[in-house]
This record gives structure tokens, sequence and C-alpha cells, in this order.
């Protein structure tokens, strides 16, 4: 078989299907890595996930360093990677481009 080839490139579709398509990229990929590293965060901290559930101002240093990493991979993981991805699918040779 055959590679697949797609006959229009990425740049070239409508805006309504690269602004659908970034945001399916976004929602996707971005849950996907979240997921992983809160549960990666938790296996690796000891902390329960559901320490957002109890944020009374009894925590202690190690939920609060939890959470701080919850932050940091929220916004890695919803507005990096998916940036990456979506700049290499507008501009496939983007490094490389002159």
């Amino acid at each position: 078989m055959g590679k697949y080839h797609n006959p229009v490139p990425f740049q070239m579709r409508s805006p309504f299907h690269q602004l659908f398509a970034s945001l399916l990229i976004i929602a996707v990929v971005g849950a996907i890595v979240f997921m992983a590293s809160v549960y990666t965060g938790s296996l690796l901290s000891g902390v329960d996930v559901n320490v957002l559930d109890k944020l009374t101002g009894d925590l202690g240093p190690a939920e609060v360093a939890f959470i701080k990493f919850l932050l940091i991979s929220q916004d890695v993981s919803f507005f990096i990677i998916p940036a990456i991805i979506i700049m290499a699918r507008v501009r496939p040779g983007y490094p490389n481009d002159e």
C-alpha cells in the first residue's frame, strides 16, 4: 500500500477547516498529554489526584508542589505542544524555510 497523500495542503484549506482542525488538535493532544502528566506526577509525588477537592488551606508542601506541577503541565500540554504541532502543519518545512 502506498503512503496517503493529502491533495490539498493544510495551509491552502478554508479558514473554517484550519480553525476546526486546530481546535481539535488542541483538545485531543492537550487532553492526552495533560492526563498523562497528571498520572505521572501523581505516581512520582505520591499525592492523590483528588487533592484539588480539599483546597481548604491545610495543604502540605507535597500537595502544593503537586498543584504547581499541574498548572505547569496544563500550560505545556494545552498551549506549547499543540502550538508546535499546528505550526508544523501550517508550515511543513519551517526550520529549513528560506
